[in-house]
């Protein structure tokens, strides 16, 4: 039975704001039941008949998709574990045709990373070795999912990313990891070695550490970072104002996957 807010919250989902529609969003992720999917659903397969009446290419689809993205990420929050079939209506040769030309760019919006029976890892894990065009995007673009499929597993395929050649990969690894383990895997963190992965990037390239420190001040390891903090030198004044701010809880947040995420 669908309560009245849940029925409010579907009515703001359906014809709401952009601010309603996020709002109605991440109340009705939080949420689960039999007749709120159900109406999810119809929901989704309206919006997704507009989109496919456009008659675009399978990318331009997904970058056009209205609330059908956003229906679509709130039933894969509801349930990981939720039979994917419901979305594949959008693509014309199925997922597995679509993953082999290097994965989709903003799967996550639609709550890809999400479900379990996609394999988002291996899926993530693949896009990383990604040869073909836009190389380099394709495969920023799976560090930074890797980061949204809250399965441990994602700990793995990360640690090396950790340790890659470019600044700025490492600095995208550094925010997946944190955003894995803030979505209920803080265990699985500390028993993982990118745990001390992240200790030892407290002297990495100075964008590097900073969000090292971040992350780690942010899963409760601030011993670490006043430990560097005492370490550091006094000439390294930017270094130390970034520890201290650190330390002061002054971090900020981490860019939204999609308009409802609360795990920021």
């Amino acid at each position: 039975m669908i309560t009245d807010e849940e029925r409010q919250a579907l009515e703001q989902l359906r014809s709401g704001t952009k601010e309603e529609r996020a709002a109605a969003a991440a109340e009705l992720a939080r949420g689960s039941g039999h007749d709120v999917d159900i109406a999810l659903l119809k929901m989704f397969r309206a919006s997704a008949d507009e989109v496919l009446a456009m008659g675009t290419p399978v990318r331009q689809r997904m970058r056009s998709g209205g609330h059908a993205e956003l229906i679509s990420r709130v039933l894969a929050e509801r349930d990981p574990d939720r039979d994917p079939a419901y979305i594949e209506r959008m693509f014309l040769y199925g997922f597995d045709e679509e993953q082999k030309d290097g994965g989709l760019v903003g799967a996550e919006e639609w709550g890809f990373t999400r479900l379990r029976r996609l394999e988002p890892v291996q899926w993530y894990a693949k896009q990383l070795q990604y040869e073909g065009f836009a190389r380099w995007m394709m495969r920023a673009a799976a560090v930074v999912a890797l980061g949204d499929t809250s399965d441990p597993a994602a700990f793995d395929v990360l640690l090396p990313v950790l340790s890659h050649e470019s600044k700025r990969v490492r600095g995208a690894a550094v925010q997946a990891v944190l955003r894995l383990a803030r979505s209920g895997l803080d265990d699985e963190y500390r028993a993982h070695p990118v745990h001390q992965r992240l200790a030892e990037m407290l002297s990495d390239h100075p964008k590097v550490r900073v969000e090292a420190a971040r992350a780690l001040c942010r899963l409760g390891d601030e011993a670490l970072v006043a430990e560097a903090l005492s370490k550091a030198p006094w000439w390294q004044r930017k270094w130390r104002r970034e520890l201290e701010t650190c330390l002061r809880g002054e971090i900020p947040p981490l860019p939204k996957m999609w308009p409802g995420d609360q795990n920021v």
